[in-house]
């Protein structure tokens, strides 16, 4: 019995010792509802990511009237597209625990030479591209991820042009967080 006992404790210290995310914006609103998907995790890196992009763009901009979400994510796709940005300089802690998390997405991600990159045809991305209120964006999006063309310096013009939808279109805004901001940093500090 006594050796039950110290087995049962041994695997619920194993269990209980493993890192869990600290939620910290599950109290907001869930935007992004994809089946098969962590939304929980999903809508925390939604927030976790636009908070760093306003942090980022007000440390940037001395001029008050430029701190509104919208002009972060303005200033943010283009040069995000174009991988002109030190991504490392954007992370809050909070936001490095939830890369941790996202690792673990298996879906998500695709291991090429020891490096993640985004699994564009995966669930989620499928399932936010669906909820993309732009058929031309949606149809572009489609035809690159079929052929396996998906590139971000090729979509940087129409993210430029299109990137205030993100403020109403949380699909679209968490599409573009995965595929300029997590993709870059998902595989700092390995």
């Amino acid at each position: 019995m006594r050796n039950i006992l110290i087995l049962f404790l041994l695997i619920f210290l194993f269990f209980s010792c493993g890192e869990s995310l600290n939620y910290k914006y599950n109290e907001q609103h869930q935007v992004i509802n994809c089946s098969e998907t962590n939304n929980l995790l999903i809508n925390e890196a939604l927030y976790s990511f636009e908070s760093d992009l306003l942090a980022y763009h007000i440390a940037r901009n001395i001029d008050e009237e430029q701190h509104y979400l919208y002009m972060a994510y303005a200033s943010f796709a283009y040069p995000a597209a174009m991988n002109e940005i030190d991504f490392n300089s954007m992370l809050s802690n909070h936001t490095k625990e939830v890369i941790l998390a996202l690792r673990n997405e298996d879906d998500l991600w695709l291991v090429k030479s020891g490096q993640r990159e985004l699994n564009y045809k995966s669930d989620l991305m499928t399932c936010l591209i669906d909820g993309i209120n732009d058929e031309k964006l949606q149809s572009n999006l489609r035809s690159l991820i079929s052929i396996d063309g998906m590139n971000s310096k090729l979509m940087a013009d129409p993210y430029r042009v299109r990137i205030m939808r993100a403020m109403d279109n949380k699909e679209f805004a968490m599409f573009l967080a995965l595929e300029l901001f997590y993709q870059h940093t998902i595989n700092l500090g390995e």
